[in-house]
Order: C-alpha cells, then structure tokens, then sequence
C-alpha cells in the first residue's frame, strides 16, 4: 500500500477493495505500507513471503517503486516474479516498463489525462469500424516551469514526463496564459497520488500480496 493517510493509498485501495466485491473466489489476506520505496516494498514483500510463503499468487502495488522492490524479494527467494506470483502496479515509468519485457511484471497502470484525447480518438475510431494502427505515438507536449520561469514554454519533452524545477502541462495550458499557478497546482496534485501499502489476498487457488 501507499503511504498510510494520503489521497493515492486511500483511493487506489477503496477502488480496489470495490472492484474484488465482484470477484468472491479472491480475497486480501494482508496489507502494509511500503512508503512509495523500493527499499520498503521489498521489505514488506520479504515479511509476506515469510508468514504467506507459497499461498501468496498475486501483488498489487500502489506504485512501480514498491512492485520493483517486491520483485527483488520474489528472487530472492527463488521463485519467478510474473509467473509464481503474478505482480501489477501503477505509475507506468522505466523501470515498470523494462520488467514488463523482462516478464517480471505483469502490468503497470497510467493514468495520465494527457493521453485521455488520443484514447478517446481511438475509441470512437474502433466503435466506427476503422482499422487502428498496432502502434500510436504520443504526441508532444508544453513543458510548464515554476522556477524561475513564470509561465508555459514549448519543449519536446513526451507527455507526463518531468523534467527538472517543472512538470510537463498540456498544450493548451500555454495558449490559455494559466501559467505559474496551473503549473503550481498541477505539481501539487502529481505530488499528492503517491501513497505506499502493500495488500495480499487470495484468489480461487491464490494468495495475493497486494503492494500499492
């Protein structure tokens, strides 16, 4: 789990809790903070492993940190991350990314408002009948910088990466001169969706661990 308290952890875990009230066969049978660390998602997952041993089948972490810390832990104990125990998190960044095509995650969750137009493109393209490419590129993006800059530049940075003193804004932010105090907001709100915890339930034949 996220950090005890904060708006990430709560959600993701009420969200999560809401979605297994339809699947009766699986159920949580623990849940612990990892602080958003790896260092403190593998430390969870080494004491899951220790009380749960093989009953555990599943994790999910609140982030990617605390899923890559747990999949340290997995290995250590000699089993295969991604397949003995299937592993999903959110946030979506590199190091997600290379353990998905190593098959040591299984996935990762974005939810990044920036791509919301490009799915929405695609949806209403698939609900139409259109064959859709097998690869869409994101598009660029305005980089929105608090310090010292006080408004919206152009940079060629992708959408939802940050870059150093800002984080990256729409587009249209610029256009609309919200500048600084968009940007500040913004900040503030990326800075409040990273709680750590880490959940286990089981599943018909399934333990799972589940790290958020």
């Amino acid at each position: 789990m996220g950090t005890v308290g904060s708006a990430p952890a709560t959600d993701r875990a009420k969200g999560f809790r809401e979605i297994l009230e339809e699947y009766p066969d699986m159920k949580i049978i623990d849940a612990q903070s990892g602080d958003f660390t790896r260092a403190g998602g593998k430390q969870v997952m080494e004491a899951f492993l220790k009380k749960y041993g093989n009953e555990i089948t599943a994790v999910y972490g609140h982030n990617d940190d605390m899923a890559i810390g747990a999949i340290q832990a997995i290995e250590e104990a000699g089993m295969k991350p991604g397949e003995d125990i299937k592993i999903v998190s959110v946030d979506a960044v590199r190091g997600a990314f290379e353990a998905m095509i190593a098959g040591k995650l299984n996935a990762t969750v974005e939810c990044n408002p920036l791509l919301g137009p490009q799915f929405y493109e695609m949806a209403l393209k698939a609900v139409c009948g259109e064959t859709l490419p097998k690869w869409v590129p994101r598009r660029r993006a305005s980089t929105c910088l608090t310090t010292p800059r006080k408004s919206c530049r152009r940079a060629s940075t992708r959408p939802g990466t940050q870059v150093t003193s800002g984080i990256t804004c729409p587009q249209s932010w610029s256009a609309q001169g919200r500048g600084a105090a968009s940007c500040a907001a913004s900040r503030q709100s990326k800075a409040a969706r990273h709680p750590p915890q880490v959940e286990v339930a089981q599943w018909p034949n399934l333990t799972t661990p589940f790290s958020r």
